[in-house]
């Protein structure tokens, strides 16, 4: 089921929302959402990023092949992707047929001329839609979408080395932590005692060595968690890195600040 659709520029300037489900999402954190999302994948995955599924919730979004625009969607996890991309395909033709002579950025200051298209926006959206009650949405979706704007507008800036493996594919798959882990909100400071950077601290497996990266004293185990998601890992369980960090801790390497 579609919950909602959007139609924003590429800075994050919303054009159009319209909600068709039972989530209730703030446009604005919406808007600033996919612009994160958009520069973190141009700059360091370096790959388009088209799909983020997270829970009971996928987020899929498309470039318009002609227009400085993108188009969103937030659906169940079990809407088919495949058909909501061609819903884009329909939408995108549609929209460039009405304003691709006249969209500029002037006409952006009245933004009252977009909401002509939202009775052909809905007529391609019923395509999508089943007779059936929205599944419940957890109650951390919204949190969790603001914890991902935060990590990809920090990504850049995060400290030591920062390759990363490219996907197979266009879809990130982020699972939520179990929220009973009281350790997840711990938050890691380099030993500087010890040592004198954290890329000097042993790591084998290298989802480990990629987590050390994100050690600023300021990031919990769980922020660190969602930007591995974010860079593509199939992460072990939460209380792995748990483990891994109170080793850390006991060795003299980190010291845990909060």
């Amino acid at each position: 089921m579609i919950h909602n659709v959007y139609i924003l520029k590429t800075d994050g300037t919303a054009l159009i929302s319209k909600r068709y489900g039972s989530l209730e999402v703030d446009e604005a954190l919406i808007s600033g959402f996919i612009t994160a999302i958009n520069t973190f994948a141009e700059q360091i995955i370096q790959r388009q990023v088209d799909e983020i599924v997270m829970g009971d919730l996928k987020f899929i979004y498309s470039r318009s092949h002609s227009l400085d625009v993108i188009y969103a969607v937030c659906a169940d996890s079990e809407t088919s992707s495949d058909e909501i991309k061609e819903i884009f395909d329909q939408v995108d033709e549609k929209f460039i047929e009405m304003y691709q002579k006249t969209f500029s950025d002037d006409l952006l200051k009245d933004n009252s001329i977009f909401h002509e298209f939202i009775p052909s926006l809905d007529t391609l959206v019923q395509q999508m839609i089943v007779d059936k009650e929205s599944r419940a949405i957890g109650k951390s979706v919204v949190g969790m979408f603001k914890k991902l704007i935060r990590l990809t507008s920090d990504a850049s800036s995060s400290p030591g080395e920062t390759s990363i493996e490219k996907l197979q594919d266009s879809t990130i798959e982020i699972t939520q932590p179990d929220e009973g882990l009281k350790e997840l909100n711990d938050v890691y400071a380099l030993n500087t005692d010890a040592l004198k950077a954290v890329k000097s601290i042993p790591a084998q497996d290298k989802q480990y060595r990629m987590a050390l990266q994100y050690i600023n004293g300021k990031n919990t185990v769980e922020d660190i968690i969602l930007s591995l998601q974010l860079l593509g890992y199939r992460l072990n369980s939460a209380k792995d890195f748990i483990a891994f960090f109170k080793e850390c801790e006991t060795k003299g390497y980190l010291k845990r600040v909060s």
